[in-house]
């Protein structure tokens, strides 16, 4: 079952049954709720659904060549941004293959595409009305235009946080660095 509550007064705003279909599922972002779906089978398709009260979905197929995604949605008016990761190299070379995918939320249809040119995109983040994608490994800040994905700023951002992770607040971005070893943990940074 799919429920959502109310924050404030824990009173259930909607329910619905998770269809068989479906297969695993996980529920990755709360507003508007997006579940991702891995479907029971073995090579069954895996997609993001944007789902809404009653029976309202609309389902966003990754895409095939995509051996996982990146676990972070971000939603910028109708347009979602999910990083999909693509096979590893033969090095092992965890993060090759990433980009970042746009899809429109109504249609599910896929708008456009960025790959980072300095390594890995992680953590889409959706922030004054664009996107803020990390790459580099965490030590660059690029900004996007949620209408075509065409980079608007870019920052170099001091300190390495590999395997870093992305959230804002007013006018603070704060990177904060997930890998598991003696790193700085947390930056923060003023919106410029």
């Amino acid at each position: 079952m799919l429920r959502t509550i109310d924050a404030q007064t824990g009173a259930l705003l909607w329910e619905r049954p998770v269809p068989e279909r479906w297969g695993h599922v996980s529920v990755v972002r709360a507003h508007p709720v997006v579940v991702f779906t891995a479907g029971a089978d073995e090579g069954a398709p895996r997609r993001l659904v944007v789902v809404g009260g009653g029976e309202r979905e609309r389902a966003i197929e990754l895409p095939r060549w995509a051996e996982e995604f990146g676990g972070d949605v971000a939603v910028v008016g109708d347009l979602l941004a999910v990083e999909c990761v693509g096979p590893p190299t033969p090095y092992g070379e965890e993060d090759t293959g990433s980009t970042l995918n746009a899809f429109d939320v109504t249609t599910g249809v896929l708008r456009w595409t960025w790959s980072s040119t300095y390594g890995a995109t992680l953590s889409p983040l959706a922030h004054r009305g664009h996107l803020v994608v990390l790459n580099g490994y965490g030590d660059r800040a690029t900004v996007l235009d949620p209408a075509d994905g065409r980079v608007v700023a870019e920052r170099v951002l001091p300190g390495h946080s590999y395997r870093a992770r992305l959230a804002a607040v007013g006018d603070c971005v704060a990177v904060v660095c997930t890998a598991e070893r003696s790193v700085h943990r947390l930056h923060v940074f003023r919106w410029k």
